[in-house]
């Protein structure tokens, strides 16, 4: 069994807790889809439950290459 590990990229530019909290939280990230009512969104709300069992034992990492920070 190999680990898995997902890594946010360029934390510096753009905070990578709104995804963590997305893929904490089905609630919260099915209301940020609520104001998005094309077919896509609605395909991606129905994959959050599978989204959201596959994302629960997953670790995560944000990570800065120029300020070092989540080094």
């Amino acid at each position: 069994k190999l680990p898995f590990l997902i890594v946010f990229n360029k934390i510096d530019i753009q905070s990578h807790l709104f995804a963590i909290n997305w893929m904490k939280s089905l609630e919260d990230f099915e209301e940020s889809l609520k104001s998005n009512q094309t077919y896509m969104s609605t395909l991606i709300k129905s994959l959050g439950n599978v989204l959201d069992a596959f994302y629960a034992n997953i670790k995560t990492v944000g990570v800065s290459a120029v300020t070092g920070q989540g080094m």
